[in-house]
């Protein structure tokens, strides 16, 4: 009987070490899948895109994801590659979201598919590979694949269409400038105001900011005007000569636009814009 608490004690350890290398051999792979696909951010230069991706543990005890890799391909084709050695713990029987972000530059989307110039979306598929260290198992890559479209956001053009004098005296002018600005994109935007430097034959004649909103149709060509005041007593005899005498105009002119996209859900996106040239004054 002496040895009754022995045996007893064995029994007990011989008991739950079954039962933990039970649920330790019992090891599942964890489920996965694309929760969604989101736009995060954009500019006319590069679209950041974020997935969620969902990551189930049925296991009794956590995991860890120890890295991923991902193969983007567009239009069929690779295009951008890479891999991260970012943990995260998966607590057991939970189900956790994990993000990857990935982004896309256009200019370099355009000059390896130069025929998408005139589309308005191209189509993606991501092949992603996850490592987790999962008990007993070790390290386990695990493959999951999405595709979708991804959009061919575009700068829209600017030009200076044109130059026109309203009025003049002594003192100063009121011009008008148009500017030609095309939206090559499938979506409206609205312009909120722009702000502007102008020069002309090379000398500062006016700066400043018009709050004047308007919306811009998908797939359009718009003339915007933009009056501006000149002073001659600031500027000096020689821009009022520009009006007096010749006709042509050596101009440069840059600035800012400030746009909304309701569509793709941004409300306020600087596009700066820079021109130069000669044209003739109308009067």
């Amino acid at each position: 009987m002496k040895y009754l608490p022995i045996i007893t004690m064995m029994l007990l350890w011989l008991f739950f070490s079954c039962s933990t290398i039970q649920r330790l051999t019992n090891i599942q792979n964890p489920k996965l899948s694309v929760k969604t696909v989101r736009i995060t951010d954009f500019d006319f230069s590069d679209i950041y895109l974020t997935f969620d991706l969902q990551v189930e543990n049925p296991n009794n005890l956590s995991i860890t994801l120890a890295g991923f890799d991902y193969h983007l391909f567009l239009n069929s084709q690779s295009f951008l590659k890479g891999n991260q050695k970012n943990t995260l713990e998966i607590k057991s029987n939970e189900i956790t979201i994990f993000e990857i972000p990935l982004s896309l530059n256009y200019k370099n989307i355009y000059q390896t598919y130069q025929t998408l110039k005139d589309e308005d979306s191209i189509s993606y598929k991501v092949d992603f590979g996850l490592n987790f260290m999962l008990p007993i198992v070790g390290e386990t890559r695990l493959p999951l694949s999405t595709k979708g479209n991804v959009p061919l956001i575009k700068a829209p053009p600017i030009k200076l269409n044109s130059i026109t004098l309203k009025k003049l005296n002594l003192s100063g002018a009121e011009i008008l400038l148009y500017l030609q600005i095309i939206n090559p994109n499938f979506f409206e935007f609205k312009l909120n105001g722009l702000n502007y430097n102008l020069k002309f034959n090379g000398n500062p004649v006016a700066s400043g900011q018009d709050n004047n909103q308007q919306i811009f149709k998908g797939k359009s060509e718009n003339l915007l005007k933009l009056p501006i005041s000149l002073n001659f007593l600031q500027m000096g005899e020689t821009t009022y000569q520009l009006f007096t005498g010749s006709n042509e105009v050596n101009y440069d002119i840059d600035g800012n636009l400030n746009i909304s996209i309701s569509s793709l859900l941004v409300k306020n996106l600087e596009l700066p814009f820079q021109k130069s040239g000669n044209l003739g004054i109308q009067k």
